[in-house]
């Protein structure tokens, strides 16, 4: 019997592992690269918002939300997206306050 041959192992850029973990909705923190671990509870909080307002309303529609679960779920889509970028966007927070409005 021979031996099986493996092909060789390609590292993923960081940026391309969230992409691809965002796009399969892994919430699971173990799964995630070490300094975006938080990225699973970012994305697990977007859904669970989307997941309520699809229960209590019917359809997901951001404008169902009420004002500070809007925020909430901006931030945290701008945080994933931070998190997925190569750092050239701007924290959500820092918008917010150019906007005069209060995070």
């Amino acid at each position: 019997m021979s031996a099986i041959t493996l092909p060789p192992i390609t590292p993923v850029p960081t940026e391309e592992l969230l992409e691809l973990l965002v796009e399969a909705n892994v919430t699971d923190p173990a799964r995630w690269p070490e300094g975006a671990k938080h990225g699973a509870r970012l994305l697990a909080r977007i859904q669970e918002l989307e997941q309520n307002c699809l229960a209590e309303h019917g359809i997901w529609d951001w404008e169902l939300l009420p004002a500070d679960l809007q925020i909430e779920y901006d931030s945290a889509c701008s945080e994933l997206n931070q998190l997925r970028s190569n750092g050239n966007e701007r924290p959500f927070a820092d918008v917010m306050k150019e906007l005069g409005i209060e995070p």
